[in-house]
């Protein structure tokens, strides 16, 4: 064995530690924070206006859609995972909200490994790649979401699988091979992981698809070209994403049975709840937002769709958004061919809650934390270059402080009102 590949094969060993070490802290680190709260689930509405119990009521298998606006049909998968979810707890004797409190730990280790591995396709070092995974543990939507019942908590797992597969596909690099057979099927892969959890995150591998880099140096002729080169990958692709959702949603309503396909068409009545938000537009920086609002800050009926008081205490998470957007904007600027749909993907979060959301934005938070860390590392490497590790910890640190704090404040406020935990 030569000496390159000995030196291959000792760095590969580590990254194999690390992962493991990762998705052992992330796991140890949820079940901590689980701790703080015991398990359970706030009632709906009351914890950063999350559809809580109505979710709840789905993986216990009470109800398929108990409320108008819980999660169904804009969720392809949702409904297939909770009837798998619902036999295994009762398979293994244990209530559903603890097996949830333990299956989302394990997924914030998972994430955490995930995104390691990201940083490494992006030629990040391993230093580097160390601090950027802290910061995203010290963030605000990693500590909030972490031990919830929602949706969104699966949506970084997919969209973090998704980014490994395009960023392993050599049809969508700049010099890349030509599509073959077998890319199809990969992307197709793609755009289902992406759009399980919630559809609209299907532009991750839309944005991956598009000459981004060369519309942003203005050569409108050869991103034309380009985009004629994959329409044809992306054609395909879509089509066999969609099958592969239609596979899920037909085991979804198999479990189910529900008589009336509500998980398929209720979907295009989604817009009609639109027009019912509370908010500004500029609320959609929550969405994107380090420092998370106290999860006690709402107001509205719980029952339908809340809007976050606008007080000094929620300065710090508009403040923090509104920075991340920053950043975000900067990174789409010095960000290479590759990685550029990543904060692309942030951006679009940040336009489409500014449309759905609204001052709910917290709450798709999950989705987009790990596209804004990239961000943040693609920034920093310019910027910071050498630093990048110190700036990158000493960040976390004090992110971690602040949201640790607010978070316990909010959920002790909670808890003194009179909210009460969910039973299993």
């Amino acid at each position: 064995m030569s000496e390159i590949e000995i030196h291959t094969a000792s760095r590969r060993a580590l990254d194999v530690s690390v992962c493991l070490f990762l998705l052992a802290f992330g796991t140890v680190f949820g079940l901590s924070l689980a701790l703080f709260v015991e398990t359970g689930a706030f009632a709906y509405g009351e914890y950063h206006a999350s559809n809580g119990s109505a979710i709840l009521m789905q993986l216990t298998g009470e109800s398929i859609r108990p409320v108008i606006n819980s999660a169904g049909p804009d969720h392809p998968a949702w409904l297939a995972f909770c009837g798998v979810f619902h036999r295994v707890a009762g398979a293994i004797g244990l209530p559903v909200t603890d097996l949830w409190i333990y299956v989302t730990a394990v997924t914030l280790g998972v994430n955490l490994m995930l995104l390691f591995l990201v940083l490494r396709r992006l030629r990040f070092r391993m230093t580097e790649r160390l601090a950027l995974v802290a910061l995203l543990v010290s963030l605000g939507a990693t500590i909030n979401w972490s031990i919830v019942v929602e949706t969104h908590v699966l949506s970084s797992t997919t969209l973090l699988l998704a980014s490994l597969l395009i960023l392993g596909n050599p049809a969508l690099r700049r010099r890349g091979r030509s599509a073959r057979p077998d890319d199809a099927l990969a992307y197709g892969l793609t755009m289902a992981l992406a759009a399980s959890v919630t559809i609209t995150n299907v532009m991750i591998g839309i944005l991956a698809a598009l000459p981004l880099a060369t519309l942003r140096n203005g050569r409108i002729r050869k991103a034309t070209r380009t985009l004629g080169r994959r329409f044809p990958l992306m054609l395909v692709s879509g089509l066999v994403g969609i099958g592969i959702l239609a596979l899920v949603n037909v085991a979804g309503w198999y479990l189910w049975k529900d008589p009336e396909m509500r998980q398929f068409l209720d979907v295009l009545g989604e817009r009609r709840l639109i027009q019912m938000m509370e908010g500004a537009w500029w609320d959609s920086v929550l969405s994107l937002a380090w420092i998370a609002p106290p999860a006690d800050a709402y107001s509205g009926p719980l029952d339908g769709f809340r809007s976050l008081d606008r007080d000094w205490s929620t300065v710090p998470a508009y403040a923090s958004g509104f920075f991340v957007l920053l950043v975000v904007l900067i990174a789409l600027r010095l960000a290479d061919s590759r990685a550029i749909f990543i904060p692309a993907f942030a951006l679009f979060g940040f336009g489409l809650h500014a449309i759905y959301g609204k001052s709910e934005s917290f709450i798709f938070a999950p989705a987009y934390a790990w596209a804004t860390v990239v961000a943040f590392g693609i920034v920093g490497r310019h910027c910071f270059r050498k630093h990048l590790v110190i700036v990158g910890f000493t960040t976390a640190a004090i992110l971690l402080s602040v949201n640790l704090t607010t978070w316990m404040l909010g959920v002790a406020r909670l808890q003194e009102a009179g909210v009460e935990l969910t039973p299993p």
